[in-house]
């Protein structure tokens, strides 16, 4: 869960850091360097504490609510 925490924090700084990129080509690169790689890395600490808890105490959608509910 720490280490979850660390990349939300790390997920935040690099959204704030979008304010200071002009221009939609830019920022485009920015998303894909700075934003897009903490977020893999955010996502796969959830993907391993999806595995350990429970269905019922899980707070966001899992895979198959996303593949199978839609």
């Amino acid at each position: 869960v720490s280490k979850a925490y660390r990349h939300v924090k790390g997920l935040e700084r690099a959204l704030a850091g979008t304010k200071d990129v002009e221009g939609a080509a830019a920022l485009s690169v920015y998303y894909k360097d700075c934003v897009l790689p903490v977020m893999d890395d955010l996502r796969a600490e959830a993907d391993c504490l999806e595995t350990l808890v429970s269905a019922e105490y899980w707070p966001i959608p899992t895979y198959g609510d996303l593949m199978f509910g839609v």
